[in-house]
């Protein structure tokens, strides 16, 4: 099982196929496992890439509620592109991993081709 060592903990992840890379970045409800008919699809084409967000195992859990942040989702993110030595990738994020994707857009804007930000909602403003 591949693993990347990122902000103090392990995420897991799965690659297919080759090209351009596509970063895939699951809901609330699910895991790496949910973008499977992607990563056949666009992988014949795309370098494709899912991982398991922090709390969804194969990936760490940590116990303390402080560990996920919206800024610690988005860093974790940052550090798998980095781990995987993406420099620029088109990332695809669905309702709660469309948070964590459009947040990384603002934070690093150079890092994304293009944001797929699906069923996600505005988040709020504390």
């Amino acid at each position: 099982m591949p693993f990347a060592s990122v902000n103090g903990i392990e995420l897991y992840w799965e690659e297919a196929g080759s090209g351009l890379p596509v970063v895939f970045c699951h809901e609330f409800a699910a895991d790496y496992r949910g973008w499977e008919p992607q990563m056949r699809a666009f992988g014949r084409l795309y370098r494709c890439v899912t991982y398991s967000q922090r709390g969804f195992p194969p990936s760490s859990v940590p116990t303390e509620p402080e560990a996920y942040s919206q800024e610690t989702l988005v860093e974790d993110l940052r550090g798998l592109a980095e781990h995987l030595g993406i420099q620029r990738a088109h990332f695809v994020g669905f309702s709660m991993g469309g948070n964590v994707v459009l947040n990384l857009g603002l934070k690093y804007p150079s890092l994304c081709r293009s944001l797929t930000v699906v069923g996600t909602g505005a988040g709020t403003v504390a």
